[in-house]
């Protein structure tokens, strides 16, 4: 039975919605639309770093959160207490500079309710009063961030870091043993802007402990964490990545890993990849999620 002018037309339609909507799926916009299906608990246990054409990072601080540092602790320089802790990194490795300090930047802050809507090309520190209902409470902050695959290590192309205002309290006295000590805690997810991990041992004197007391002040990067921060950049390159049954050869579109890193309150620890649970710290315990 012959199809007819109009059968034929349709499905010419048909075809060019298929199409269309192909296309549109396969569109890159920040890396988000091509996220790797890549097995997140090998990659996870890969290094994360910049490379150096992007350091140093300029990081913008929400104006509500610039608010609570500007003017009150500023250094001789007038780094606020923010810049302060950034200063505290740049410092850690002579061979880096990581924050770019030499002036204030700031915009308007961003108070999303999913981690995606922040990947927007603006490295940033915001405070969040809505929080974000799949991660929950007991979480001070996170630190999200994007990256490409590059065999040996995961290439750092976006961060941000979220701070949970929504259930707690920050303060900037290091008096107040009842609230959160705001430049603590931004020092700590300053390292995972900048790709550290968590320390896996309790023991290990470190801004990079996974949790953190309403009692405890740590604006001082120690002698693990230096020697953590310029090992990451300097021997990353040479870690071999010949066990993980991935490659990038001779592909077109690179493949990217987006997750985030918690601080909670109770000792335990999170890190997700791909909306995947990857790794637990447990009270100093730490292992790899299945």
């Amino acid at each position: 039975m012959p199809i007819g002018k109009w059968g034929i037309m349709k499905s010419i339609l048909l075809l060019s919605l298929i199409l269309t909507t192909l296309i549109s799926c396969n569109a890159q916009k920040n890396g988000t639309d091509n996220i790797s299906t890549d097995p997140v608990a090998e990659t996870s246990k890969l290094p994360m770093k910049w490379d150096g054409a992007n350091l140093p990072l300029t990081v913008y601080i929400g104006d509500t959160m610039l608010a609570e540092v500007s003017g009150e602790g500023d250094d001789s320089d007038g780094h606020n207490l923010i810049e302060q802790m950034e200063k505290q990194w740049n410092e850690a490795d002579p061979a880096r500079t990581y924050f770019n300090i030499s002036s204030t930047h700031s915009r308007t802050n961003l108070n999303y309710t999913n981690l995606d809507s922040y990947l927007d090309g603006e490295i940033g520190i915001y405070k969040s009063t809505n929080w974000f209902s799949y991660i929950g409470s007991g979480v001070l902050a996170v630190t999200s961030y994007l990256g490409e695959y590059k065999g040996s290590y995961i290439k750092l192309s976006h961060a941000d870091i979220i701070m949970n205002y929504r259930d707690y309290t920050f303060t900037n006295d290091t008096s107040n043993s009842y609230n959160y000590d705001l430049p603590s805690v931004v020092l700590h997810e300053l390292g995972h802007m900048i790709g550290l991990k968590h320390t896996t041992s309790s023991v290990i004197p470190s801004v990079m402990q996974p949790t953190l007391s309403a009692s405890e002040v740590k604006r001082v990067v120690t002698a693990y964490d230096i020697s953590y921060v310029t090992s990451n950049y300097n021997n990353v390159a040479a870690i071999s990545a010949s066990a993980l049954a991935l490659t990038t050869e001779g592909e077109e579109t690179p493949r990217y890993f987006k997750g985030y890193i918690e601080m909670r309150t109770d000792g335990n620890c999170y890190h997700y990849q791909n909306e995947r649970l990857v790794e637990v710290h447990k009270h100093g315990i730490n292992s790899t999620a299945d």
